[in-house]
């Protein structure tokens, strides 16, 4: 049967709809569309989301522990730093060069470092024993004085006259004293045990200066920061601590220089705590003019233990010198934590004030976090060995892998 193309049906309210146009469509609702879409951006969005959360968590685990180990590092770093700086307590970095009495007085002035070694007039010590035997025969006294110019210690040569008078009456008041105790029994006895003739002991009981324009280098940076590194032996192990302070005028600025200056002065704060670390006597200070001067004893003198441990606040001519005295307060620091039980009154009083304020005394944009590992290693370090003896039989501090000894050299 043949179906006609021209059908004509009716709906259910008699309209008549024609058949043969009609086209079948497929009309979804466009909101399906949309949410297909937008579920699929949204699943590669999530991925792209969860690919770069999952990396970054990566980066962020691997530069965490990168963090980590360099911190590690750097701690260790500072810890052995911390190390070589308290071996200055205990070794020699230069020389201790001296120049005897006799020889000075004959100068009229201060010489440097060079002209004396070029006369052939230092006497050279190169171990810490080497001094201590120099003491235990002689005398050997430590001058401190400030400068009265830039590149000029002594404008007038009035310091060097002081320094003459004190020393000559240092002789009289105290050396001289201590030599009349010596029985002639004992110098014998010295004699036989070292070998020396009697002119050998006469020569051995000469007065020993340190003063630093002629005992320091002052040509070569290095062995200048290396000698600025033995402050703690040059001025502890001295007999005696000579603080010259006359009232000196500067010919050329106008400026007057006297005690008060020199307690305002870096260099002087920095020896006078690396006398007082370790003694306190056999202190004097050196006052005075043209007229004429006089000595007293440092304990009628208080105002010079006062602020001597500030020496980053003090005054500096050049600024940056302060970078070259870290590792030196560091041993100092480490040396009044040993002895913080045994320090005189006023000493103790100046300590108390340096650990309720240490980053005052010790600004974190100069010594970091040196001070608190000094801390650290003074309560793991046995109280009943030298820290230096440690190092020897230990090989190398907690939490390093260094020799502090040798400085990863192999050679001690």
């Amino acid at each position: 049967m043949k179906q006609s193309l021209g059908k004509v049906d009716h709906d259910a309210d008699g309209i008549k709809h024609d058949m043969a146009r009609a086209t079948v469509r497929n009309d979804e609702p466009a909101t399906h569309v949309a949410v297909y879409v937008a579920a699929v951006l949204g699943g590669v969005v999530g991925f792209a989301v969860l690919l770069a959360c999952s990396c970054g968590l990566r980066w962020g685990v691997k530069r965490h522990r990168e963090l980590v180990a360099i911190e590690k590092k750097r701690k260790v770093e500072q810890k052995e730093r911390v190390a070589r700086a308290l071996r200055q307590t205990e070794l020699l970095a230069y020389p201790m060069c001296l120049i005897a009495y006799s020889h000075f007085k004959t100068l009229g002035k201060l010489i440097t470092h060079e002209e004396a070694r070029a006369q052939g007039i230092l006497r050279i010590l190169d171990t810490v024993d080497d001094v201590r035997e120099a003491v235990k025969s002689g005398y050997i006294i430590f001058i401190s004085h400030q400068w009265i110019g830039q590149g000029e210690p002594d404008f007038s040569s009035l310091h060097f006259r002081s320094v003459c008078s004190s020393v000559e009456a240092l002789q009289e008041q105290f050396c001289q004293g201590d030599q009349d105790r010596r029985s002639v029994a004992d110098q014998q006895q010295q004699q036989q045990l070292q070998g020396k003739s009697q002119a050998q002991v006469s020569s051995d009981a000469e007065v020993w200066l340190w003063i630093d324009y002629t005992s320091i280098p002052q040509r070569v940076a290095s062995l200048q920061l290396l000698s600025i590194h033995s402050l703690f032996i040059y001025a502890g192990l001295s007999t005696h601590f000579l603080i010259v302070t006359p009232s000196v005028k500067n010919g050329l600025t106008g400026r007057i220089f006297d005690l008060s200056t020199y307690l305002q002065r870096g260099w002087c704060r920095l020896e006078c705590w690396a006398r007082f670390s370790q003694s306190e006597e056999n202190v004097f200070v050196v006052f005075g003019n043209e007229d004429g001067f006089h000595i007293k004893p440092g304990h009628q003198e208080p105002s010079v233990f006062q602020n001597c441990m500030e020496i980053f606040n003090a005054t500096f001519t050049e600024e940056q010198d302060k970078k070259k005295l870290v590792d030196t307060a560091v041993a100092l620091y480490w040396q009044m934590l040993r002895r913080q039980d045994s320090l005189e009154s006023h000493l103790k009083m100046a300590f108390g004030r340096m650990r309720a304020a240490k980053d005052e005394y010790f600004p974190p944009s100069f010594c970091g976090n040196l001070i608190e590992l000094t801390e650290e290693l003074s309560k793991e370090t046995n109280d009943k060995t030298s820290f230096c003896k440690q190092l020897t039989y230990q090989g190398t501090l907690p939490g390093t892998s260094t020799c502090m000894m040798c400085n990863g050299t192999g050679v001690v």
